[in-house]
């Protein structure tokens, strides 16, 4: 798979460079865009992936799995807040969500460029995708004005543009959050992806393209499906990339099998998952189970409690981290 790392990467308005690399990352960052307009894909990826070097980056954590498995839920429950939408039937979140720490809520939204939607549509093509989805993209460049940034002004704003039900979401690139969030205050930053198995391609693709950037992906399963294809395929796309990141694996849904025996089979087969991420390289930190809504209820009520049993795992994770 084509990577569109550097086409996706920050500007450095987006940026806060190291003290002593700032003409070296402005030069950077014009010969990158020389490289785009050129054609030459590859060389300007791997002069992104070096400008970025160039940064005083966060410590990133993906939170990344099909849709229903309670993610939304897990992102709300770290945070201490509800700011992902939460939906009991159907996958809800339908946009990349990037949340920072702010001393007060800030929120906007990224919308794709005509440049960036060029680009999709050279990748797809490239891999012999969708000629139907390239088409709808190419007329979405010329018939849309371009978007600039839409401010999102309060958490309801946010969980209403991230729904499955805003159609603004298919054209963002990401959006973008700052809140008060202890687990945020020492530069950690949590990402929350779309289902793996979400209908918008564009949307998986930009998901997948956050999981390359990641320092660390939250691997979030259903009990009662622990191993699905396209965890599995996403992990193989990531050890092709070789950019292969940290995994907590969480299982959630451990709660509503009744035996025993049960529980017992599908954390052995969550397990599984786990060792083929280690068989790709990735460094394996540990296999959680969650429940994830009970997390997200005590740690979003008015009086908070920790989030039930072995929730305080990442917060002990990212106390070490700091």
């Amino acid at each position: 798979r084509q990577r569109m790392f550097s086409m996706f990467a920050s500007s450095r308005r987006d940026m806060v460079i190291a003290p002593g690399f700032e003409r070296a990352a402005e030069d950077a960052e014009n010969l990158e865009r020389v490289l785009l307009e050129s054609g030459e894909v590859n060389l300007a990826r791997e002069l992104g992936d070096f400008r970025h070097l160039m940064a005083d980056q966060p410590f990133t954590m993906v939170v990344v799995g099909e849709g229903k498995r309670g993610k939304s839920s897990l992102v709300n429950a770290l945070l201490g807040g509800e700011y992902s939408p939460v939906r009991e039937s159907v996958p809800e979140t339908a946009a990349v969500a990037r949340f920072s720490w702010g001393r007060e809520f800030k929120g906007r939204v990224r919308f794709l460029t005509d440049d960036e939607c060029a680009r999709l549509v050279e990748c797809f093509r490239e891999q012999g995708g969708d000629g139907e989805l390239c088409e709808r993209i190419e007329v979405m460049r010329r018939e849309l004005p371009p978007r600039a940034d839409e401010v999102l002004d309060s958490p309801e704003r946010l969980r209403s543009f991230l729904s499955a039900s805003e159609k603004g979401s298919m054209f963002a690139s990401r959006v973008e959050a700052e809140l008060p969030s202890d687990i945020l205050k020492h530069g950690l930053v949590l990402v929350d992806t779309p289902g793996l198995n979400a209908t918008d391609p564009v949307q998986n693709y930009l998901a997948f393209e956050e999981c390359l950037a990641a320092d660390c992906l939250l691997f979030v399963m259903d009990a009662r499906r622990p191993e699905s294809s396209s965890e599995q395929e996403l992990l193989r796309q990531l050890a092709r990339s070789g950019r292969a990141a940290a995994v907590i694996g969480v299982v959630t849904g451990v709660d509503r099998l009744n035996e025993k025996e049960s529980r017992r089979e599908a954390v052995n087969r969550a397990r599984m998952l786990m060792d083929t991420a280690s068989s790709c390289g990735m460094k394996v930190l540990g296999l959680l189970e969650v429940n994830a809504r009970e997390a997200m209820e005590q740690r979003c009520a008015k009086n908070r409690r920790s989030g039930g049993q072995g929730f305080d795992y990442f917060f002990a994770y990212e106390r070490v981290n700091e």
